[in-house]
């Protein structure tokens, strides 16, 4: 009976130890991922195409939107209209209206 006690108090201290160093190395990522997030890419990304904008129009408003951000991204996902990937997109979004439209047609057949 003594040694079934030690075995757990063991088994009790690994997964101590085990949950400790996970919960550093998490800390670590999320500090990590901080440092180099996609926020602070569109940000930089932000920057530039206000420095563009401020070449040909002299002056940009200060404050960033969302709109200002979506747009950004937008240029990183699809860089052009003839590329894969904004076609990729295109059709995905065409799938996802028709399934949209094709669920609410069946729930109204059935009501």
């Amino acid at each position: 009976v003594h040694m079934i006690k030690q075995n757990t108090n063991l088994k009790g201290g690994i997964l101590a130890a085990w949950v400790a160093v996970g919960t550093v190395m998490l800390v670590r990522g999320i500090r990590r991922d901080r440092q180099s997030s996609t926020a602070a890419t569109t940000d930089k990304l932000l920057e530039k195409v206000k420095e563009e904008a401020r070449d040909k129009a002299g002056e940009v408003r200060s404050s960033t939107s969302f709109t200002d951000r979506l747009k950004v991204i937008i240029k990183i996902i699809c860089p052009g209209l003839k590329t894969k990937e904004t076609w990729f997109i295109v059709f995905l979004s065409v799938l996802l209206v028709s399934r949209t439209v094709l669920s609410v047609y069946i729930a109204e057949m059935v009501e």
